[in-house]
């Protein structure tokens, strides 16, 4: 292999690696976003309905508590995903580079 061919695929593992990370840093950016405004939206709502209707209001919380959570689990499989991939990308760039005999 000739150092042209060696310079395309490393820049073609750096370029997926560079996509991988962007989407990492997406996926933590709008999780971490979600889950303050979720939380948010949980304080306000409790404290605008405390007193009389903070019985009733209860059943509302639990749902969105409920949502946020299935939200998390949702993010830390795409988190897991995204890992994966990067290992995947890693031992195929080696073994690309193993196939030639670099």
């Amino acid at each position: 292999m000739d150092k042209k061919e060696l310079q395309k695929i490393e820049d073609d593992h750096m370029y997926k690696l560079r996509e991988l990370e962007r989407l990492e840093f997406d996926l933590d950016y709008y999780y971490h976003r979600f889950d303050r405004d979720t939380e948010n939206i949980i304080e306000s709502v409790s404290y605008a309905c405390r007193g009389e209707y903070a019985v009733e209001i209860q059943s509302y919380i639990f749902e969105i508590e409920e949502n946020l959570d299935n939200y998390r689990k949702l993010y830390n499989a795409r988190i897991d995903d995204v890992l994966d991939l990067r290992s995947k990308e890693n031992k195929n760039f080696y073994r690309k580079l193993e196939e030639n005999k670099i």
